[in-house]
């Protein structure tokens, strides 16, 4: 039902319940010993993460995990879809149907803070919707997540997927939960406007790279052709809708990490404050 480049997802049923699930595959067959137990130890630290994120109704729960000479198998609750997979869907919700959606994503963000968790993969595909709307949106995929150590302030590394990346993840000047934020505000974007907010005319990792870490083309916050029946509104109502939009989306876009919102901060926005 899903693949990326760590492993497969698959439906399952757990026999002694009657209950479907879905099961993260992944594969630990690497080219020689070194590569091998190098997949090990993501697939150990990825658990360990996991296990740590806990029980929360905002992040997919992880229910098992078991291991095989060249697999790794996680048990996890089954959900319908990303919101990737529903971006059409999306793109025709009222804004007050999508503040519920972003607020429920910054939710799911602000557990995993909570436990000093930068999960450094923020994007559309992993939010997951339950099968059906009095399950909330869920935040997936912790296999490039890290554990901030106390006392520590930056992590090192490039992690993440180039058009979400921070500016200061594309530079490899130490990130920390904040390029989650950034994260974040790109996908908001990309769910208002149906483009990534530095969008080069190559859509190549290096070239979103480029973009990201120069700040050009900037932003436009309009809507691509692509953007479903709501883009073509009018009126005061879809103005007013739009500028709140807009007013979002700008606040979360902060290049400087050390002045961008917080999750608690982005929050108590109006669009998604409660």
């Amino acid at each position: 039902i899903g693949e990326g480049s760590f492993g497969q997802v698959h439906k399952a049923m757990c026999l002694q319940t009657q209950r479907s699930r879905a099961v993260k595959v992944l594969d630990l067959c690497g080219e020689g010993p070194e590569s091998r137990a190098r997949l090990a130890r993501a697939a150990r630290h990825e658990q360990r993460v996991w296990e740590r994120v806990g029980r929360n109704e905002y992040c997919v729960e992880l229910l098992g995990t078991f291991h095989e000479r060249d697999c790794c198998f996680f048990a996890m609750e089954l959900c319908a879809a990303s919101l990737m997979d529903r971006m059409s869907d999306i793109a025709r919700m009222s804004l007050a149907e999508q503040a519920r959606l972003f607020r429920e994503m910054l939710l799911g963000i602000k557990h995993v803070h909570s436990l000093r968790i930068a999960h450094r993969d923020i994007k559309p595909n992993n939010f997951l919707l339950g099968a059906d709307a009095s399950v909330p949106v869920k935040l997936c995929d912790f296999g490039l997540s890290a554990m901030l150590p106390r006392g520590c302030s930056l992590l090192k590394g490039c992690y993440g997927t180039a058009p979400y990346m921070a500016p200061e993840m594309v530079a490899e000047s130490g990130h920390s939960l904040s390029a989650d934020m950034w994260s974040y505000g790109v996908s908001v974007y990309v769910m208002l406007y149906r483009t990534f907010p530095y969008a080069p005319k190559e859509y190549s990792s290096k070239s979103m790279k480029v973009a990201i870490l120069d700040g050009v083309p900037e932003p436009t916050f309009a809507r691509s052709q692509k953007s479903g029946r709501r883009a073509s509104a009018r009126g005061p109502d879809a103005a007013d809708a739009a500028d709140a939009a807009e007013r979002f989306a700008r606040s979360l876009l902060q290049r400087d990490a050390w002045q961008r919102l917080t999750v608690g901060q982005a929050l108590a926005l109006p669009l998604v404050a409660r």
